[in-house]
């Protein structure tokens, strides 16, 4: 059984690096999150953020892709930052003139997961 998101179930969650994303930092290059509690996380902090005003400038750190039961998918770019408070960037592929303000808390959280 997936994890609901929209009128879906979400069977997978890939996270890559994004190739324009030069930070020496990363040490990710591909990650897979099948287990339904990180899954969760992933989706709760999509569902949870917000709508930003204005124009978007933004480097993308990871491409997002979120794979639903149907064999659709859906895909993202997601950007969390070098700051440990620091809220994150989500934009929808769909439209990227609109960007998502993650909050603070959840962003933290996928940070975490990230690096676990």
């Amino acid at each position: 059984m997936g994890i609901p998101f929209y009128d879906k179930d979400v069977i997978s969650i890939s996270l890559n690096s994004h190739p324009e994303w030069d930070s020496k930092d990363i040490s990710l290059k591909s990650k897979q999150f099948t287990d339904a509690s990180r899954m969760k996380t992933f989706i709760e902090a999509i569902e949870n953020a917000q709508k930003m005003e204005g124009m978007l400038n933004y480097i993308a750190e990871f491409d997002l892709t979120v794979y639903f039961k149907d064999k659709s998918s859906a895909h993202y770019h997601l950007s969390l930052g070098g700051e440990t408070e620091g809220e994150g960037l989500l934009v929808n592929l769909s439209n990227t003139l609109q960007g998502f303000r993650i909050q603070k808390e959840d962003t933290k959280l996928l940070r975490e997961m990230i690096n676990n």
